[in-house]
């Protein structure tokens, strides 16, 4: 079993919002909180430069969510953008033994 070294205080809410499937602006809000609180906490292995690139792909994201239909994408396709942000997060939490409560 894993050895944890960090439990993330946003973690729940996270899970929370991606298991109620119906507000993604909520979900990607609660990933930029939980990545600043990793990088808070791993500023050497999570540096500033690292949080601000993926919260600079967080933001586009966002704006396909908003404007989807003008980028002639369609919401599965932003659904699929926003989980593969997802994954990349959950990837980092494993490779910094980071928990994200259930």
């Amino acid at each position: 079993m894993a050895q944890w070294k960090y439990k993330l205080r946003n973690g729940k809410a996270l899970r929370d919002a991606i298991e109620a499937d119906e507000d993604y602006d909520k979900v990607l809000d609660l990933l930029i909180a939980c990545l600043k609180e990793i990088n808070a906490k791993f500023p050497d292995r999570y540096d500033s430069s690292d949080l601000e690139t993926d919260i600079d792909d967080i933001e586009n994201q966002r704006d396909n969510l908003e404007n989807y239909e003008d980028y002639d994408m369609t919401f599965e396709d932003v659904q699929d953008e926003i989980n593969y942000l997802l994954n990349d997060f959950y990837d980092l939490c494993d490779a910094l033994r980071v928990w994200v409560s259930l």
